[in-house]
Order: structure tokens, then C-alpha cells, then sequence
């Protein structure tokens, strides 16, 4: 009889949702213990936050097992929770990426390990639930341990960035049409205060029609004592949600945004122009290192990817200049690429975790006697970053040249 009791249980709160909603504070609660959700009713894709408190505390800690059943009296959900001496607890889950798959009046149980006269019930009902899974789960978040919830729509979530140097997390987002996210953010992730008290987050959106960040004022916010969670909206053609606090964990460093995907810049340390485009991946920096006679490229890939590098008139051309072999260098692998020589466009391959691209011997000779790419050749092959082959195409070179005679 015992193991049917949270379906009886559903089916009679279904029958009389309102009269359990008008006292949901009284519901199912001990004297022991007592929980509640943030709100009685939600639509799918929103943050549900269960909250309890332990009136009797047995001992510094306690085990709570919190299990949530659907409308069926089918479990979905079932933790044990670590209560301290605060006595208070907290679980925060995201409807749209849980298994509550039914619209109806869901139960959710909470028990002391070990000792049933604890237990405690309250009630919440979800509605509108679609048959496909709203979009979301977890994600990394760039240059910190985190992985933190979401839901979005409208939209997809590319990326997310820490950048302790503004105490900001940056969403990359794609959105054609406008849409939103709910996100779930630690505290020990990234907080808001003001001489200990609590404050709101500042929050931008930036898109490919403005030039500045445009502030968003109307978002939503769920205050828990680890969690802060956020439901924002933002206009069309929106590829950037900066949200920012007052701290951030410490594991994070200053954040490097990317270039654009296809555009004219300046190559660092040189005073010429490189026009490119990427496929797969993202700029962060390019470099050129003249003494050295090569140009270093940053980039970021989650998948494989191709980059397309057009040199300027000055520049030697592939396949040989008279600055010795041209190759290319990704990740630190000699790789075959492709040369267009009407548009002086280089078309490099590169694989998903690429972080850096090397193009060597393509700025003119600086009149050195011995060329300071064979320097950076030999240290490279002596480091095992070249193969034997490309080396020895720099010997051939020195002995064309004349420079080093046998």
C-alpha cells in the first residue's frame, strides 16, 4: 500500500488543486520540517525553486531526500541534500530540461534520512509542456570550473565567457529573430552586493545594428542563498548578453572578445593591413613577429574550421620566397594549404581545439646575412615542433642562397 501512496496523492490533489493551492503553506508539513515552492504554478522552460527548513536539528548535518513525482506518481527527480547548521535548504531545477514531460499538478516530498515522521509535501502545477524538449542543459563557462543550467529560445546559446577584469559573464549568443534565456548563476560564480546587501546584476545586450551596449532593464530574477537565476529577454539580431556584478570567481581571468568573423585589420608589431575570414572558429589576435619573419594567429575552434588570410602586395608569396620555404603551422603541425594567387588569399585548414596558426617567411627579407627564421626553424625543429623534412628544406635554402657553404 505504501508504494502506491504518491499516486492516490497526485490524483487527489488534482481534484482539488484549488482548495490545496489556497493553503499550499499548510500542506503535507511536520513539525519536523517544512517546504515550499517559489511559486504555485509555471510554464515550461522556467527555474523551479523548492525551498525547506529543518525546525529540529539533529545534529550539524543532516541528509534531506527531496524526490519530485509527476502527475502520473511517476518520480522524476529524487537528491539528497546536505542541511547545515542554517538549517534552511534549497533546489533549484529547470522545468524545461528535467523529465517533467506532463501538464498537470506535480508533488514534491521531502524526508529526513532515517526518520519518517519528518516527512513534508507541497504541490506546484506545470502547464503549457510541449511534446519536444525546450532547448537547453549545461554549459562551460570559458576560463572558470563552472558549468551552469539554462533554457533559451528564439535563439542559440554559442558560447559563455568569464571576464573577472569587468566582474561580467558574456553570453555569445545567435538570434535572427529576438528571443530569451533563463540562466542559473552561482553565487560563487558571480554576485551583486553593496556594503553586504544585495543588488541587481547590470545586464546589456549588444547586436550587429548598434555600436554601443544597450542596457536591459526588464528582466526577472529568483534570489536563493547560492543560486541567483535570471530570465532575460532581448531584441532581434542580438549576439551579445553581457551580465555584470560586483565579484566573480576567483579561477577567472581577464576575458580577450573575438574579432569579427571576415573583416580588415592591423597585424601587431607591423605596419601592414591582413584581410581574413573564419569558418568554425574565432580571432583573437594576430601578431607579426618581423625579426622572426612569421605571423602567429590565436584563434578559438570548437569544431573543424578553415581560415582564409589575404597578403598584402609587400608580402613574399607561397610556395617559396626568397626569405627561404614558406609553410604553414596549426597547432604546431606543418599542414598543406591551399594558395590562390589571383586574390593572394592563403586557405588554411584547421581541426576542432586549434589555438594557434603560424605563417612563416612571408614579410620581405630584412637583409640579414642569416635569415632569423632559420633561427626560429632551428629551435622549433630542436623543440620537435617541425618534422626533419621542413627543417632541412631551411639548410637547402641557406646553401641556394649561398650563405652557408660545404
Amino acid at each position: 500500500m505504501t508504494s502506491y501512496f504518491p499516486i492516490a496523492l497526485v490524483t487527489v490533489a488534482i481534484v482539488t488543486f484549488g482548495i490545496f493551492f489556497s493553503s499550499q503553506s499548510s500542506f503535507g508539513q511536520s513539525e519536523l520540517m517544512t517546504i515550499s515552492t517559489d511559486k504555485q504554478t509555471y510554464t515550461v522552460g522556467e527555474f523551479i525553486v523548492v525551498t525547506g527548513k529543518i525546525n529540529l536539528l539533529l545534529s550539524e548535518e543532516n541528509d534531506v531526500r527531496l524526490m519530485i513525482f509527476d502527475p502520473s506518481g511517476t518520480i522524476v527527480s529524487s537528491s539528497l541534500i546536505e542541511v547545515g547548521r542554517e538549517k534552511e535548504f534549497h533546489f533549484t531545477f529547470n522545468s524545461g530540461i528535467s523529465k517533467l514531460d506532463q501538464n498537470g499538478v506535480y508533488l514534491v516530498q521531502a524526508i529526513i534520512q532515517g526518520l519518517d515522521e519528518s516527512l513534508a509535501k507541497t504541490i506546484f502545477e506545470l502547464t503549457e509542456v510541449e511534446n519536444d524538449e525546450a532547448p537547453g542543459g549545461t554549459i562551460t563557462v570559458q576560463n572558470t570550473a563552472y558549468k551552469i543550467p539554462y533554457t533559451i529560445w528564439g535563439s542559440t546559446l554559442r558560447e559563455v565567457w568569464a571576464d573577472s577584469s569587468t566582474n561580467s559573464l558574456l553570453f555569445d549568443i545567435e538570434s535572427d529573430m529576438g528571443g530569451g534565456i533563463f540562466v542559473s548563476l552561482p553565487r560563487s560564480l558571480i554576485d551583486a552586493t553593496l556594503r553586504g546587501e544585495e543588488i541587481d546584476f547590470i545586464v546589456h545586450g549588444y547586436g550587429e545594428k548598434v555600436t554601443d551596449l544597450e542596457k536591459i532593464n526588464d528582466y526577472k530574477e529568483i534570489r536563493t542563498p547560492t543560486d541567483r537565476l535570471l530570465t532575460i529577454e532581448y531584441p532581434a539580431e542580438t549576439s551579445l548578453i553581457e551580465i555584470s556584478g560586483t565579484h566573480i570567481g576567483s579561477s577567472s581571468y581577464a576575458y580577450s572578445p573575438p574579432l569579427p568573423s571576415h573583416g580588415t585589420l592591423s597585424l601587431k608589431n607591423t605596419d601592414y593591413t591582413i584581410t581574413y575570414n573564419i569558418v568554425g572558429g574565432k580571432i583573437f589576435d594576430m601578431v607579426g613577429f618581423l625579426n622572426e619573419n612569421y605571423m602567429l594567429i590565436t584563434i578559438g575552434s570548437l569544431t573543424n574550421g578553415e581560415l582564409d588570410v589575404t597578403l598584402p602586395e609587400e608580402f613574399n608569396l607561397p610556395p617559396f620566397s626568397e626569405d627561404g620555404p614558406f609553410f604553414v603551422l596549426v597547432g604546431g603541425e606543418e599542414v598543406e594549404v591551399e594558395w590562390q594567387a589571383t586574390e593572394r588569399t592563403l586557405i588554411i585548414p584547421f581541426t576542432e581545439g586549434t589555438k594557434e596558426i603560424a605563417i612563416t617567411n612571408i614579410f620581405p627579407r630584412n637583409g640579414q646575412d642569416v635569415p632569423n627564421w632559420i633561427k626560429e626553424t632551428a629551435q622549433w625543429w630542436n623543440d620537435g615542433l617541425i618534422t626533419d623534412e621542413v627543417y632541412l628544406k631551411g639548410i637547402d635554402y641557406l646553401l641556394d642562397m649561398g650563405i652557408l657553404q660545404v
